[in-house]
C-alpha cells in the first residue's frame, strides 16, 4: 500500500516537474538567468529589434507567451477586432476575488503573488521615459496570509537600470539590473490573514509634484480600506510632462516589451512558477477614464510583460450580477487569447443630471429587491460609462445615498449605446372632474426611462385602463381615460395613482375625483385686446327648451346641451372690434367662455423707393386675432398696438445690389404706414489695413458693406502704422479714391510696405538706392529697397564730416534698421596772413594754414617774426583770433608790419616799409661826406625804405675849404706883409 502511495506521490511531481519546471529549479527565461531575488519580480527579456517599434496594424500579444505556463488572468493591451488604440490614464485599479485556492510552487510551498503590472511614462527634456510599476500581492496559502509589495523597473531602453527614485523602499541589483521595491510592513492588512471567500483590492496612480516630478502613489484594500503604501518620486527630473499610465496597441515599449495593463497571477518572485491544483477565483480590472473607473473593451487571459507564471489555470470569460464581464479562473487549461472583446460586450454611457453621485447597475432580469449586494459605481462629472454584457439593464442614480435618476438601456454586443439618467418622477393636477355618463382625461407628466406600468386605485363606478408601456425619450405626458357611469352618485372621491418602473421604483400620487351632475355652472367673460369699445356686446343663451335669453358677462347657471351665441363684430369707421372664437357652441360642462375682441385699424401698408426703381413689392407681416398675417402692400384690418414688420430686403436683391428698409418695422397706432426702402450696391474693399472714407460729409471706417445709390466716398490715404517703425502706405487706389456708387464695385487699395531706417547722425548721406545715388536720410523705404552707403565726406558751411564707419553699409530694407555712423566733425579754419605761422594744435606746436580742424582742436598761434631772409622780415602787429577752441568755422587774421634790413655805417637796423630815413652824419668842417651804397647821396639825404639798404659814409678833405683857408692863410699872411710892409 505505502509503496502504491509512494509511486502515485513521485508521478504527481514528476507531472507538475513536466509542466511547471522551475518548482525545483532555478529559473531561466528568454535567455536570462536569474539569481533568485524574494523581492524582485522581474519583466521578461524584451527583444530589441521591436524596442520603440510601431505597427500601424498593431502589436503581436503572443510575440513572448502563447502556451502555458504563463502569467495568467486579465491583459489590456490595446488592440481587439477593431484595431489598435491607445489610452492614457492617471489611475488603474484591479479586484481580485478568491473563493478557493490550492497552489505550490518551487522553493516556498504555496506561495503565488497577483501582480498589479502598469507603465508610466513621462517627458523631460525632450526625451521619453518609461517605468514598470508593479502593485503585488503575495499570497500564502498554507497559512492564509497576504502581503504587498510593489517593485519598479527600468523600461526607457532595455536592460536599464532604475536611479533617482525615492520612497519608503529601496534600490537593490537583481541579476545585472537595479530595480526599486518595497514591501508594506507593519500596516493594516499586510502582513494580514484572510478567510474564504476574500476580496482585495490594488490601485495605482500617477501625478506630479509642484516640482515637475512624477509620482506614483500605491494602494491596497483587504477590507481594512485603503491604505496608501508607498509613495515613489522620480527625483531626477524636473518639469516633466505627459505624465501617464500608458497602454498602447500600436508601438513597443523601449525595451521591446509591452505598454499594458495586467493583473495576472505568476510565483512567488524572481521569475518562478506557481501551479494550480484548484482555485476558485475572479479578477477584474479597471482604468480611469476621467469620470469613473471603467473596463476595457478587449481583454486576454494572459498578461505578458512580467516572467512569473502559473501552470494549469482554466481562465474564461465570467459574467457578475451587475453585468460586467471578469476573468473566472478554476484549474485545468485554456488557450491564451481574448477574454472578452469589443465584439462580445457593450459600451454602456450615461448622461446625468446628476453630478458626482453613483450608480446601480443590474439587469433587467434581475429584481429592485435583489440587489444589495452590488456594488454601486462613483462617479464624478455628469456621465460614467461602464461596460457590460448584452442585455437589458436598470440604472439607478443616487446622490449622497438619495435615490436622484433612472435610466434603462439595452446593451446590444458589439455597439456603444449612449443614454440618459433622469430623475425619475411623476405631476399630476390633484383633481379631475367627470360629469355623469361623460368621460375626461387624467394627464401625467412623467420623467422616466424603462418599462412602465400605470394603474389607479379608484371607486368601481369610474372605469379606465391600466398602462403598461416603454418609455425612451425621458419626460412624456401620458393621459389616462376615466368613464364615470350614469349613475355615479356626485360627490368627492379619492384615488390613486400608482407609477412603478421595472426595476421596482415606484411613485404613488394621491387624487381627487369629482362626480358632478349634468347642471352647469359657467362663467361668462370678455377680453378686449385694445380698447374698449363704447357699446358692450351680448351674448344669447338659447336653453334647451327653445327660450333665448340675452345675456352680458357674469356667471348663470344652465343645463347641459345650452347653445350660444356671440356677436363677432363691432364696427365704427375705420376702427372695429372683433372676435375669433366660434359664434356659437353648446355648454357641456361647467366652463369659462372667455370671449376675445381685438382692437382693430383699417390701415394702408404702402412703400417707396429711394434710387433706382425695383418692380418687386415687400411682403408685410402683421398681427390679425392675435395671428400672424403676411400681405402685399394694401388695405387690411390690423390688430391695434400689435407689431408689424416689412420684409427687410426686397425680392431682386442679391449679393451685389439690394432694396432695404430700416423702418420696416413699429407698431399700428395710426391708419397709414410707409416703408421706405434705400437702393444700395455691394463695395467689397480689399485693403490689409483700415481705410477712412468721407460718406455724406461724415468720416467712417471703409470697409466692405453696403453703400446707398448714388452716394459719394471719398477713400483717405490714410498710412497705417503697424509699430513705430513699420507702417503699410497705400501706393494705388483701384477704381480710385473717389467713387460714385452706381453699381457693384471691387475697390482694391495696394499697399507696400514701409520700415523706418533711422540714420543716427543727421548728416546727408550719400547712398545708392535701388542703383540711384540720391542722399540717405533717417525717413521711410519700401521694403525690399537695397541700399549701399557710400563712405565719403560730406561738407556744408565751412563744417564737415568725415566718416570713419557706417554698420550696417549695405543692406535690403526688410525691417525696421538702425544705421550707425561713426563720424568725425570738422570745421575750416581760414587763415589770413601773408605770411607763414606756426600755432601750438592740441598743444603741439606746428605748422597753420586755412584748412579743416577737427571739432574741439585748441589752437594757440605764436607771435613769430617772419624772415624772408637774412634782410627782410614780417612783424606780427596783431593777431584776432589767435587762441581759440574749434567748434565753429574760424577766421585767423594775422596783421604784419613787412620790414627790411637798414645797415648805415655798419649799424644795422629794422625799418618798416615804405618808412623815410634822413642820411645825417657829422663830419669836421674840413671833410666832406655822402653815404655810397645802396643809394649814393649827399648826407642829409631822405630815402624810402623798400627793400635792404645798405649805406655807408665816405668822407674826405673839403678841398674848398682848404683852399678856402689856404686862401685866407695867403691872404693873411698878404696883410700881415702888406702891414709890415
Amino acid at each position: 500500500m505505502y509503496s502504491r502511495l509512494l509511486m502515485g506521490t513521485i508521478l504527481i511531481i514528476t507531472v507538475i516537474i513536466s509542466v511547471c519546471p522551475d518548482l525545483f529549479l532555478s529559473f531561466s527565461s528568454n535567455s536570462r538567468d536569474f539569481s533568485y531575488n524574494y523581492y524582485a519580480f522581474p519583466p521578461l527579456d524584451g527583444n530589441v529589434t521591436l524596442a520603440g517599434k510601431y505597427l500601424s496594424g498593431g502589436i503581436n500579444v503572443y510575440r513572448y507567451y502563447s502556451i502555458e505556463p504563463a502569467p495568467m488572468g486579465i491583459g489590456f493591451f490595446g488592440i481587439g477586432p477593431d484595431g489598435p488604440c491607445i489610452v492614457r490614464t492617471s489611475q488603474v485599479m484591479a479586484r481580485v476575488s478568491i473563493g478557493s485556492l490550492d497552489i505550490s510552487s518551487s522553493l516556498y510551498s504555496g506561495v503565488m503573488t497577483y501582480q498589479f503590472n502598469s507603465v508610466m511614462v513621462y517627458s523631460s527634456s525632450g526625451k521619453n521615459y518609461s517605468l514598470w510599476v508593479q502593485n503585488v500581492a503575495r499570497i500564502y496559502s498554507d497559512n492564509n496570509s497576504i502581503e504587498f509589495i510593489d517593485n519598479v523597473w527600468n523600461f526607457t531602453s532595455p536592460n536599464a537600470n532604475v536611479t533617482g527614485l525615492r520612497g519608503n523602499g529601496n534600490i537593490i541589483k537583481f541579476s545585472s539590473q537595479t530595480f526599486y521595491y518595497y514591501v508594506a510592513s507593519d500596516l493594516p492588512g499586510s502582513m494580514g490573514t484572510y478567510s474564504y471567500p476574500f476580496t482585495f483590492y490594488m490601485l495605482s496612480n500617477v501625478t506630479i509634484n509642484s516640482l515637475g516630478q512624477p509620482e506614483i502613489l500605491l494602494w491596497y484594500n483587504d477590507g481594512q480600506g485603503w491604505i496608501n503604501y508607498d509613495n515613489i518620486t522620480v527625483t531626477n527630473v524636473v518639469d516633466a510632462s505627459n505624465v501617464s499610465f500608458l497602454i498602447d496597441g500600436y508601438e513597443y515599449a523601449d525595451n521591446g516589451l509591452f505598454y499594458d495593463e495586467e493583473l495576472v497571477m505568476g510565483g512567488p518572485g524572481g521569475g518562478l512558477c506557481t501551479y494550480v491544483f484548484s482555485a476558485n477565483i475572479q479578477m477584474s480590472i479597471y482604468y480611469w477614464n476621467g469620470n469613473n473607473f471603467q473596463e476595457p473593451l478587449n481583454t486576454f487571459n494572459f498578461g505578458s510583460d512580467t516572467a512569473e507564471k502559473v501552470n494549469n489555470v482554466k481562465d474564461i470569460l465570467g459574467q457578475s450580477v451587475n453585468g460586467q464581464p471578469y476573468a473566472a479562473i478554476t484549474s485545468g487549461s485554456t488557450s491564451l487569447g481574448y477574454l472578452w472583446n469589443s465584439e462580445d460586450v457593450s459600451s454602456v454611457t450615461i448622461n446625468s443630471d446628476v453630478s458626482n453621485g453613483s450608480a446601480l447597475i443590474f439587469p433587467e432580469s434581475v429584481s429592485y429587491k435583489d440587489t444589495f449586494g452590488i456594488p454601486p459605481l462613483g462617479y464624478i462629472g455628469d456621465n460614467f460609462t461602464v461596460v457590460v454584457y448584452p442585455e437589458n439593464y436598470s440604472i439607478l442614480i443616487y446622490k449622497d445615498g438619495v435615490l436622484s435618476g433612472e435610466s434603462f438601456v439595452c446593451a446590444i454586443a458589439g455597439k456603444t449605446e449612449l443614454e440618459k439618467a433622469v430623475n425619475f418622477s411623476v405631476s399630476t393636477s390633484n383633481n379631475i372632474t367627470v360629469f355623469q355618463g361623460f368621460s375626461n382625461y387624467l394627464n401625467l407628466t412623467v420623467n422616466a426611462v424603462g418599462i412602465l406600468k400605470i394603474y389607479l386605485s379608484i371607486p368601481s363606478f369610474i372605469s379606465y385602463t391600466p398602462i403598461y408601456s416603454s418609455f425612451d425619450q425621458g419626460t412624456e405626458i401620458v393621459s389616462i381615460l376615466l368613464h364615470a357611469s350614469k349613475n355615479s352618485p356626485p360627490g368627492l372621491y379619492n384615488g390613486v395613482v400608482y407609477v412603478k418602473l421595472q426595476d421596482g421604483q415606484e411613485i404613488v400620487k394621491n387624487i381627487e375625483i369629482s362626480i358632478e351632475p349634468r347642471i352647469f355652472t359657467v362663467n361668462l367673460d370678455y377680453i378686449f385686446k385694445g380698447n374698449k369699445p363704447s357699446q358692450i356686446p351680448e351674448i344669447s343663451l338659447i336653453f334647451p327648451n327653445g327660450t333665448k335669453e340675452n345675456v352680458t358677462e357674469g356667471i348663470y347657471k344652465v343645463p347641459y346641451g345650452t347653445e350660444y351665441e356671440i356677436s363677432q363684430e363691432i364696427l365704427d369707421g375705420n376702427i372695429r372690434w372683433i372676435t375669433n372664437h366660434s359664434i356659437e357652441g353648446y355648454f357641456t360642462s361647467s366652463s369659462s367662455l372667455i370671449i376675445i375682441y381685438y382692437e382693430q385699424y383699417k390701415v394702408d401698408f404702402g412703400f417707396k423707393i429711394m434710387g433706382e426703381y425695383t418692380s418687386y413689392t415687400p411682403q408685410i407681416v402683421y398681427y390679425y386675432l392675435g395671428r400672424q398675417e403676411v400681405t402685399n402692400p394694401g388695405i387690411v384690418w390690423a390688430d391695434y398696438n400689435s407689431s408689424y414688420t416689412y420684409s427687410k430686403l426686397l425680392n431682386g436683391s442679391n449679393s451685389t445690389e439690394r432694396w432695404i428698409s430700416y423702418n420696416n418695422s413699429g407698431f399700428i397706432d395710426g391708419f397709414n404706414v410707409t416703408a421706405v426702402y434705400y437702393n444700395q450696391f455691394y463695395v467689397n474693399v480689399n485693403s490689409p489695413i483700415k481705410l477712412y472714407a468721407k460718406v455724406s460729409n461724415s468720416n467712417i471706417s471703409f470697409v466692405s458693406g453696403w453703400y446707398n445709390y448714388s452716394e459719394a466716398i471719398n477713400v483717405e490715404n490714410i498710412s497705417y502704422y503697424i509699430t513705430n517703425t513699420e507702417r503699410i502706405l497705400i501706393i494705388k487706389m483701384v477704381p480710385s479714391n473717389f467713387i460714385i456708387v452706381n453699381n457693384y464695385t471691387q475697390f482694391y487699395a495696394y499697399p507696400i510696405i514701409q520700415f523706418y531706417v533711422n540714420i543716427s547722425q543727421n548728416i546727408p548721406l550719400k547712398a545708392l538706392v535701388n542703383g540711384t545715388e540720391t542722399i540717405l536720410t533717417s525717413n521711410w523705404y519700401n521694403n525690399g529697397t537695397r541700399v549701399l552707403i557710400e563712405n565719403s565726406t560730406y561738407t556744408m558751411n565751412f563744417v564737415r564730416f568725415l566718416v570713419l564707419a557706417v554698420y550696417p553699409y549695405n543692406f535690403i530694407v526688410n525691417r525696421s534698421i538702425n544705421v550707425h555712423l561713426s563720424l568725425l566733425k570738422q570745421y575750416y579754419v581760414t587763415v589770413n596772413s601773408g605770411v607763414p605761422l606756426e600755432a601750438y594744435i592740441n598743444s603741439t606746436k606746428e605748422p597753420i594754414t586755412s584748412g579743416w580742424y577737427n571739432s574741439g582742436t585748441t589752437i594757440d598761434v605764436i607771435n613769430n617774426t617772419y624772415y624772408s631772409d637774412s634782410y627782410t622780415r614780417f612783424v606780427i602787429l596783431d593777431i584776432i583770433n589767435r587762441n581759440i577752441t574749434v567748434n565753429n568755422p574760424s577766421n585767423i587774421t594775422v596783421m604784419t608790419e613787412k620790414e627790411f634790413l637798414v645797415n648805415i655805417n655798419n649799424v644795422s637796423q629794422w625799418y618798416p616799409a615804405s618808412s623815410r630815413i634822413t642820411l645825417n652824419a657829422n663830419v669836421p668842417f674840413y671833410e666832406v661826406g655822402s653815404f655810397k651804397g645802396t643809394y649814393n647821396v649827399p648826407i642829409g639825404y631822405t630815402i624810402t625804405v623798400n627793400g635792404p639798404i645798405k649805406e655807408e659814409l665816405v668822407t674826405g678833405i673839403n678841398i674848398l675849404f682848404v683852399l678856402g683857408i689856404m686862401v685866407a692863410v695867403l691872404a693873411i699872411i698878404v696883410l700881415i706883409i702888406i702891414k709890415r710892409k
